[in-house]
């Protein structure tokens, strides 16, 4: 006779995570517990890595909002968030849940979510004040 260990689901973050800077990528790859810093019109992958017996099934939300895939998201089937050109609305605390049978897990993420501004150099050296 076996026996079968049901464990509750673990979602795996960083050992120490990070804050990630603007980076001027149009990609940035990213760890649930991490704070995440972009530019707008990049895309954000927050990755949600959950163990657990049975499989734990994930869910994301934004602010205690559930999501779904849809409007610039998408939730792939190994539970990562995938933002596409993101905007400051996008901007807030994200949650990825692990949850089955033996109980649930759950994590966070801040993003930011900064405009992109240019800068006008004006050379003043041949201008002549009076």
């Amino acid at each position: 006779m076996f026996s079968i260990d049901f464990e509750r689901p673990t979602i795996k973050t960083s050992p120490k995570p990070k804050e990630i800077p603007v980076d001027y990528s149009t990609l940035i790859l990213s760890n649930i517990g991490d704070t995440i810093n972009a530019l707008t019109n990049s895309t954000v992958i927050i990755d949600c890595e959950a163990t657990g017996f049975p499989l734990p099934s994930i869910t994301w939300t934004k602010e205690d909002v559930n999501l779904t895939t849809g409007e610039g998201r998408i939730i792939s089937n190994n539970g990562s968030l995938i933002l596409e050109q993101v905007t400051k609305k996008d901007a807030g605390t994200y949650t990825c849940k692990a949850l089955n049978t033996r109980g649930s897990d759950s994590q966070t993420s801040q993003l930011n979510v900064m405009g992109k501004y240019s800068i006008k150099i004006i050379d003043l050296r041949n201008k002549i004040v009076t």
